[in-house]
This record gives C-alpha cells, sequence and structure tokens, in this order.
C-alpha cells in the first residue's frame, strides 16, 4: 500500500511540475514564474546535441527576449536589465559556438543567424 500511495504522490508532483513550467511559458519577466521559464529554457540548452541545434535554440530563445521587450515596452512597463543582458548573452554564446564549427557549418549557421537578426 506505501509503494503504491509513494507511486502516486511522484506521479503527481511529476505532472503538476510539468504543468507549471508549461504555465511558465508565457510568463514575461515581471511575473512570478518567469524564472522557472528561464531555467526550463537553459535545460533545454543542456538537451541539444550538436553545435548547430544548439545555436539554432539559442536563437529561438534570443527572439523569445525580443518578443518580451516589445510586448513590455508596448504595455507601458519598463524592461528590465537582465532581459536585455539575457538577450546579449545568447547571442554572444551562439556566436561563440559558431567560432569552433568547421567552415563549412559556420558559414551554414552564419548565414541564418544573419537572417535572423534582421
Amino acid at each position: 500500500m506505501n509503494v503504491l500511495l509513494s507511486l502516486v504522490v511522484i506521479a503527481t508532483l511529476l505532472f503538476g511540475g510539468g504543468m507549471t513550467v508549461s504555465a511558465a511559458q508565457d510568463d514575461l519577466p515581471d511575473q512570478p514564474l518567469y524564472a522557472l521559464k528561464t531555467w526550463s529554457e537553459d535545460l533545454s540548452l543542456t538537451f541539444q546535441n550538436n553545435e548547430e541545434a544548439q545555436v539554432t535554440r539559442l536563437m529561438e530563445l534570443a527572439q523569445t527576449r525580443t518578443q518580451e521587450m516589445i510586448q513590455l515596452t508596448e504595455a507601458g512597463r519598463i524592461v528590465p536589465d537582465h532581459v536585455q543582458l539575457r538577450l546579449e548573452q545568447h547571442l554572444q554564446q551562439a556566436l561563440q559556438i559558431c567560432s569552433t564549427m568547421d567552415d563549412a557549418a559556420m558559414d551554414r549557421v552564419l548565414l541564418r543567424l544573419r537572417d535572423q537578426l534582421r
């Protein structure tokens, strides 16, 4: 009976935690679950299996930061400094990863980066 109860409790915590992380994905920097959102983003980077996938994910995150800044500005709210810093970190990390790639991969990825930054 104790084992069954333990399994139910663990399943509830896992499911509830997953729902909380999912709910945090729409939060803006001045909302309560934003820290959970950025933590889950950082975690997602660790699951990228190659450099190109890491750069792609970093550019997605840079786009997310940009959208957050736009939403805050349009709502007349102040953009916290840590959001701008995080955007810069995403871009710097993407460029740093590119610098370790072979020439063909770096050219391919940098062209995508250029297009996304426009």
